[in-house]
């Protein structure tokens, strides 16, 4: 009975650290996964290149992450002026992420991460089996490294507080 206690612990030793989120000053890394458009989204082609915003949210359609996607849709714009990349992610299906964009004109893309491994790479908690992640946004400055991680504020708060992050560094840049 103790030998199946201490290989329990060990293994949940094993999964808590293998699962270590990213923290601010970290490089990034790079990925690979489709969007709803079933285009694949070669991360490699811009951290490190442009600014990235990427947001992982739980899942397509539910209030508060329609509010979150819809707060990144409006400020597109200004994202797009200060040469920045948005991605949204979670484990929604491509499409899933297709009739959410259409049905709120998306102009960013949203990535279909099925199997949590980019979540996981984030080291983004996932819960209900992995159906959902949590909500948690990377700022990712031009440079690849992460400037600002953000969770536990309201949805519709990830997009201006992102936006702000990248334009106090390129104010005090100048």
């Amino acid at each position: 009975m103790m030998r199946l206690v201490l290989l329990f612990i060990s293994f949940f030793i094993y999964i808590t650290d293998t699962n270590a989120q990213l923290q601010e000053g970290d490089k990034a890394p790079f990925f690979t996964l489709f969007d709803q458009n079933n285009q694949v989204f070669d991360a490699s082609r811009h951290i490190g290149k442009h600014p990235v915003v990427l947001f992982f949210y739980p899942r397509d359609d539910s209030p508060g992450c329609t509010k979150e996607v819809c707060s990144f849709r409006d400020k597109y714009e200004d994202y797009q002026k200060i040469g920045t990349v948005v991605v949204g992610i979670n484990p929604g299906s491509i499409m899933s992420h297709k009739k959410f964009s259409d049905k709120h004109k998306l102009q960013y893309s949203l990535l279909s991460d099925s199997k949590n491994d980019v979540a996981d790479l984030f080291g983004v908690e996932t819960s209900l089996l992995g159906y959902i992640v949590s909500r948690v946004t990377f700022v990712i400055n031009k440079e690849g490294i992460i400037e600002k991680i953000i969770k536990e504020q309201p949805a519709d708060m990830h997009s201006d507080i992102s936006y702000k992050t990248l334009t106090v560094k390129a104010q005090v840049a100048k």
